[in-house]
């Protein structure tokens, strides 16, 4: 702990946490994530106390002791939840480590060598650790060629750095993607087309914090789709179309069905109108979900009963994403029926009064009423009438966020007969679709 620059010269060989009761317990790793390396021992520590470093204070936060260069020095101190909010309080230069929990949430703090966190694991030991645990962290001493390669790696970097910092990706293409919104890869089969525009979208989506997919978060994974051509490959695939359905009766139908294609665009257009929305109308939309959330998790699906204003019982017999599929056993030409759920949450969120279904017909602006209407107004008057308390949580805008397609093999698909009129959509006015070997 007198120079930590001389752990610039040891590399590890294994980090596990030993109880006291000598049980060993080793880092699980994340999907993408490499074994033992300078990250591997305080993200076991992290791993292990996890809901203690999460619980701390955010004033015990930024005093947590992380490290120090020599004996003498000032101790580096701080968790952050971001990137952004290490570099703004610690220094943009500063090496890094993140660890993931929850959805799309982290723990940021300083890390450079094998020893840089040996202060802030010990820290997590002495708060939170029973007497005799230990953290054992073996390591051996460089070889010259690792470390002549190491030096070399940082010397392509730096001047990687003077071109990349400027635009905040660490891919090249990733800017040239977004300036020209299309890019085609193309070059022999097997020279890395699909690792390569994977590699871009994680650049993109991460905002430059790392170029590996595997370590996107399940939600920044939702920004990317990734499709593959085949001769067969048509509209009805890509974009929507009639696909077959099995009625209740046993009977066969068909029904529109959007294509991997739409359904991405809607979820990226989702986020545009989300990310437009003032905090006042996010923060009403919450409260709305959460009392549908809660009416659905006490009601008993396929029991409990409703009634319509003309006597009409039924059951909620499930929920799905946009859908309330419920039972009308007195019916006898129509005995199941699916609610449009985003029609009721729209009703909820008005904050209208409606007293008859003729105000969801007005409100809807409909001339004559729907079969639906009668079973949203019973359903809305249910939850109107049960007692939620008032939510705490807090809320905030969303981010706009960018959503990468990627295409792979799209020289085997026929181009026609998948895209239909949406081909001359795909030019973004003055941009060019830009193209280059691999």
């Amino acid at each position: 702990m007198d120079n930590l620059h001389l752990g610039d010269n040891y590399r590890p060989l294994e980090a596990f946490f030993k109880k006291a009761n000598g049980e060993i317990i080793k880092r699980a790793y994340l999907k993408g994530e490499r074994p033992i390396t300078n990250q591997t021992l305080p993200r076991l520590a992290c791993q292990l106390y996890e809901k203690q470093l999460i619980s701390l204070s955010a004033e015990e936060k930024e005093n947590f002791p992380v490290c120090k260069y020599k004996k003498n020095c000032e101790v580096i101190r701080g968790i952050f939840s971001t990137v952004e909010e290490f570099k703004q309080k610690i220094s943009s230069f500063f090496e890094y480590m993140y660890y993931f929990y929850g959805n799309d949430r982290h723990l940021v703090f300083y890390c450079w060598n094998v020893f840089s966190t040996i202060i802030f694991v010990q820290e997590c030991l002495k708060r939170f650790g029973d007497p005799l645990d230990q953290f054992v962290l073996i390591y051996r001493e460089k070889e010259k060629k690792e470390r002549e390669k190491e030096e070399a790696e940082v010397e392509v970097e730096a001047e990687t750095e003077l071109v990349q910092k400027p635009q905040g990706y660490q891919n090249p293409f990733s800017s040239m993607l977004l300036d020209a919104k299309n890019l085609i890869l193309r070059g022999a089969p097997g020279t890395g087309k699909s690792y390569l525009a994977k590699e871009i979208a994680a650049d993109i989506i991460s905002n430059g914090y790392y170029d590996d997919y595997l370590l996107l978060t399940d939600d920044q994974k939702k920004q990317v789709e990734f499709v593959q051509f085949h001769p067969n490959y048509d509209y009805t695939d890509f974009v929507e179309g009639l696909k077959p359905k099995l009625n209740d009766d046993g009977s066969m139908g068909f029904e529109l069905r959007d294509g991997i294609f739409k359904s991405f665009v809607t979820r990226a257009r989702k986020n545009y109108e989300d990310s437009q929305k003032s905090q006042e109308t996010v923060a009403k939309e919450v409260s709305v979900q959460e009392k549908l959330a809660e009416f659905f998790s006490n009601i008993e699906f396929g029991v409990d009963t409703f009634k319509t204003i003309s006597g009409s019982e039924f059951t909620i017999t499930s929920v799905e994403e946009d859908r309330i599929n419920i039972s009308i056993p007195g019916n006898a030409t129509v005995n199941h029926l699916a609610l449009n759920l985003d029609e009721l949450r729209k009703m909820l969120e008005s904050g209208l009064e409606f007293e008859k279904v003729k105000d969801v017909t007005n409100f809807f602006k409909k001339t004559f009423a729907t079969q639906g209407f009668s079973y949203d107004f019973a359903i809305y008057n249910a939850i109107k009438a049960q007692k939620i308390k008032a939510s705490n949580t807090k809320v905030k805008q969303q981010e706009l966020k960018k959503y990468i397609f990627i295409i792979d093999e799209i020289n085997r698909g026929e181009i026609s007969k998948i895209f239909g009129e949406l081909f001359f959509a795909l030019d973004p006015g003055n941009h060019n679709l830009t193209s280059f070997m691999r």
